[in-house]
C-alpha cells in the first residue's frame, strides 16, 4: 500500500523545530542554520 501524508505547520513552529534540531543534533551553528533555511527549505516550501 502506497500512502503519502501531509503536515500542515506553522511556519513559524517549523522554523523554531529545525533550529533546535539542527543545532542540538547536527551540531551546526545558528548562521549555518538560518542560510540553509532560506537557501534550501523555505524555497522548496
Amino acid at each position: 500500500m502506497d500512502l503519502k501524508v501531509f503536515v500542515d505547520a506553522d511556519p513559524d513552529d517549523r522554523l523554531i523545530r529545525v533550529i533546535h534540531r539542527d543545532i542540538v543534533e547536527r551540531n551546526r551553528t545558528a548562521e549555518a542554520v538560518m542560510d540553509r533555511y532560506t537557501r534550501v527549505l523555505k524555497p522548496m516550501h
